[in-house]
């Protein structure tokens, strides 16, 4: 007995040990949380959890690269319990890559918490093995099982040749949870086809407790984000910053702004903010003072439209947003975005810890026209390139084209 005990404590400080060589520091709580330092700690998030549902705590204790690795997410397998806090600190993941895994993207199946991190090139796709994807979750929350993403960076792009799937440039399918404070650089390109999502944020909001009658909560939230990459889903609903709301009552979108540049979906449902959502979750106040800018450009197939706004700012179940009048910045500024957490000095609201990322970084020159990244007049207004002479902003940097 005493020696079956000496060799169960032994196990355990083994362990615990080869856990704590696993970080820089920590044990995983909320007191001590797992520091990350590098590619190697990164990947070492999955083996110390235990499909518990107890929430495991990391931190970033410096920006990571993870070229040449292809993530595996660390809750992407039945039965889908592992819980965290990831807090990035202000850092960066740059170089993030992620092939057709299940769940393909950083979580998986994200529950708990994601905050305060960049993604910077990040190159998410899937197939038919993957199921819903996104850069940062391809499910955001089930039932009963929590997931937020605040305070988060992610530029790059996702990829899905799959038909069958909810695709999103930071989340796929978002049943219990909520996204807010978000910038989403991301050109979302997908196969999905049918009655089905595409997104720049999210592709699909389905409220994970499935209120079909009035009720007040909030279940599945996404607020005060912003979105400035382009959506190309032909065969599905595409939406600036979401592809579908099912028609559930614990679904809510307010004070987001969709500053794309392309939507192409398919033939009556694209919308400059989303492109399926049920009057009521408009005439009911859950879908509020969300902005589309005018040069927002979108395509049924191949036909470009223009959209028109009722008086709440539908167009059948499409929804466009209330036409913003000046800069996407202004625009937030106005719509009482938190001062802490956004500045508001340029062309784009930037997210303040990682302004230096986002913001303008100074002029160049060019004698003939610059492709290179996203194109905006002085004015704010989203162009494919620079039609002639003059000072642009390309790839968040003033280029003097002459």
């Amino acid at each position: 007995m005493k020696k079956n005990l000496l060799l169960a404590v032994g196990f355990m400080l083994s362990c615990g040990m080869a856990f704590a060589d696993s970080f820089t520091s920590g044990n995983g709580t909320e007191a001590s949380p797992y520091l990350i330092s590098n590619a190697a700690e990164l990947q070492n998030i999955k083996t110390v959890l235990n499909e518990s549902s107890t929430t495991v705590f990391f931190e970033l204790a410096a920006d990571v690269d993870m070229a040449g690795v292809n993530w595996k997410p660390f809750n992407a397998e039945s039965p889908y319990k592992n819980k965290v806090s990831f807090d990035g600190k202000g850092h960066v993941i740059r170089n993030f890559t992620c092939h057709n895994e299940h769940y393909a993207s950083f979580a998986g199946v994200m529950f708990g918490t994601i905050k305060n991190v960049a993604f910077i090139n990040a190159d998410v796709s899937g197939d038919n093995s993957s199921s819903h994807i996104g850069i940062i979750a391809g499910y955001l929350g089930t039932s009963g099982i929590w997931g937020e993403v605040d305070n988060v960076y992610v530029q790059g792009k996702v990829t899905c040749t799959a038909t069958g799937f909810q695709v999103g440039g930071l989340a796929g399918n978002m049943r219990f949870g909520k996204i807010s404070n978000c910038l989403v650089d991301v050109n979302v390109m997908s196969a999905t086809a049918g009655d089905l999502g595409t997104g720049g944020i999210a592709g699909y909001q389905y409220d994970g407790k499935n209120m079909k009658t009035p009720n007040a909560e909030r279940n599945c939230v996404i607020e005060n984000s912003y979105f400035c990459g382009s959506v190309s889903a032909p065969g599905c609903t595409v939406g600036g910053i979401l592809g579908k709301s099912e028609n559930r009552w614990g679904n809510y979108m307010q004070g987001c702004i969709s500053n794309a540049h392309t939507l192409v979906g398919n033939n009556d449902h694209v919308g400059a903010v989303c492109g399926q959502v049920y009057p009521a979750c408009v005439t009911a106040g859950r879908f509020t003072n969300n902005y589309a800018s005018a040069g927002v450009k979108m395509m049924h197939g191949t036909t470009v439209f223009s959209p028109t706004r009722d008086a709440t700012f539908n167009q059948g179940v499409q929804y466009h947003g209330q036409l913003a009048a000046g800069t996407p910045a202004a625009t937030a500024q106005l719509l009482g975005w938190d001062s802490n957490v956004w500045t508001f000095t340029g062309i784009h609201p930037q997210l303040k810890l990682f302004a230096v990322l986002t913001g303008v970084r100074g002029v160049t020159s060019s004698s003939r026209a610059v492709t290179t990244g996203a194109v905006y007049t002085l004015s704010g207004q989203r162009v494919a390139k620079p039609s002639g002479k003059g000072l642009y902003i390309v790839g968040g940097r003033k280029v003097i084209v002459k």
